[in-house]
């Protein structure tokens, strides 16, 4: 989850679909890799470089669009603008 006064509003995605018989052993289909939103965040944040990208997350990764405007704030040092949450749950073989 991303929020704050720089980060665009709403939601990237779609609502799964969740079928009435479904068990705890179902999963969902992915949407976005966790690695498309490192990559958005040091690309259009903190304007990192595609080699610095490149070495950071490994792999091509769509880059959605997250935020209002891109580059680094000054004021990010004071007043969080955007403040990130990520949660990458494990992936269990199967």
């Amino acid at each position: 989850m991303l929020i704050g006064t720089q980060v665009k509003s709403g939601f990237v995605g779609h609502n799964p679909v969740i079928h009435d018989n479904v068990t705890v052993a179902d999963n969902l289909e992915m949407q976005h890799d966790y690695r498309s939103v490192y990559a958005t965040i040091l690309k259009k944040w903190w304007n990192a470089s595609d080699d610095d990208i490149a070495v950071s997350v490994p792999g091509n990764f769509p880059q959605p669009d997250l935020f209002k405007q891109t580059g680094f704030h000054s004021a990010f040092l004071n007043v969080p603008e955007a403040v990130i949450f990520l949660n990458r749950s494990p992936v269990q073989p199967g």
